[in-house]
């Protein structure tokens, strides 16, 4: 695994974003988005498989990782605002958005109205409304104190995903839980985020957004998600023109984490498509038939054709 490079960005008057940076200068660029409570440095291991041919950048979200904390401003306006002055100052040719739960969301958002030329966006377990049923207990979640830990040794034991992720190897997990603390005195860790912002993606909505997407769609569902139903992605082949959806076997929400092997080889191979880039089209041949099975029709019939697969998934998991 390599490690990348810092850079900060000042957005919205003031407000500073941590960005993690692979790969050098050049015309692409891969943007990484995080879900909620987690950080950049949760792509560390997908990052490392580009080479210096492609610029891939991972950003800390206002109120995560390493980024500024901003009370009351964490709806998704906020961060895809954020995301569209990070994309204007980086100025690439073309650039693919890759971002995981609240992530994807803003990136939705993002790629509705884009900054820059899209080639081509990623929906890591996305849903597209949040998580409204559990409204109030993010809200609960977010009023309460940070946990307090004595040693990086005892966060790591008493870290838990939400929701559980029961495949994550130990030295993932060991990875993004001793990235996502800070010491706060003596003997004293508590995480990075601003729990305020948990309440904030139960209530985000980009459903409109969705038919003004034109770029390239891959939907990236773990097969035991808790979050993203079939039937919710069979909706999204009725809203997006340009949708292929690919399931992660032995997965749940943190699909990254959990079989990253099986993510990279998908989303690698989807890229190498969208910009025929140098480091992700080394893995095209060996991730051929994952992607053979998402390949998106060309035509008019592209929505219509990926819907009706997706909705006889729902209805084979319903029986």
């Amino acid at each position: 695994m390599r490690e990348p490079g810092e850079r900060f960005f000042l957005v919205d008057g003031g407000v500073r974003l941590r960005a993690l940076e692979w790969g050098g200068g050049g015309p692409r660029l891969v943007l990484l988005l995080h879900g909620g409570s987690a950080h950049a440095r949760w792509w560390d291991f997908f990052a490392s498989r580009f080479d210096e041919n492609v610029r891939v950048v991972a950003l800390d979200l206002r109120g995560h990782g390493e980024s500024h904390h901003t009370p009351g401003r964490y709806a998704i306006e906020d961060y895809a605002a954020d995301v569209s002055e990070v994309l204007r100052s980086l100025a690439p040719q073309s650039a693919a958005l890759v971002g995981h739960s609240l992530g994807g969301l803003v990136a939705t958002r993002v790629a509705a109205e884009p900054p820059v030329p899209l080639a081509g966006l990623v929906l890591v377990d996305a849903g597209v409304r949040g998580w409204k049923k559990g409204e109030r207990f993010l809200e609960k979640l977010a009023g309460l104190p940070h946990p307090v830990y004595s040693s990086p040794e005892e966060a790591i034991a008493r870290f838990r995903f939400l929701p559980e992720a029961e495949h994550v190897r130990p030295e993932i997990r060991r990875h993004v839980v001793l990235h996502g603390i800070r010491a706060a005195g003596p003997g004293r860790y508590v995480p990075k985020f601003d729990r305020e912002a948990l309440a904030a993606v139960a209530r985000a909505d980009v459903t409109e957004d969705l038919p003004r997407i034109a770029c390239p769609v891959l939907f990236v569902r773990g097969a035991r998600s808790p979050v993203v139903s079939r039937r919710a992605v069979a909706d999204l082949g009725r809203r997006i023109r340009r949708l292929a959806v690919v399931e992660i076997p032995d997965a749940g929400h943190h699909v990254l984490l959990e079989n990253p092997a099986a993510f990279e080889q998908a989303v690698l191979a989807f890229l190498a498509d969208r910009f025929a880039c140098p480091s992700v089209s080394q893995e095209k041949e060996e991730g051929e038939k994952v992607h053979e099975k998402v390949r998106e029709p060309r035509g008019e019939d592209t929505a219509r054709t990926l819907s009706q697969r997706t909705r006889s998934e729902a209805e084979e998991e319903s029986q």
